[in-house]
């Protein structure tokens, strides 16, 4: 028998729309994680920290990073 298991915990209240409003005022929201990579980029995706589209036009390599 195989099985396969899957957890997400989802983003707390109000986080998408301090995001936002933090880019508003012209500040560069930045996560730092013990996640994965491709973790982390979901849910910097999920929280606005970053869009899909900034991340496909990357070519610094910076946007998502571990080190």
């Amino acid at each position: 028998m195989v099985g396969i298991f899957a957890l997400m915990d989802p983003l707390r209240d109000g986080i998408k729309e301090a995001i936002n409003t933090c880019h508003k005022a012209g500040i560069t929201v930045r996560m730092c994680t013990g996640d994965s990579l491709d973790t982390a980029t979901a849910i910097s995706i999920a929280a606005g920290i970053i869009t899909e589209e900034e991340l496909t036009n990357d070519t610094t390599g910076y946007i998502c990073m571990q080190g």
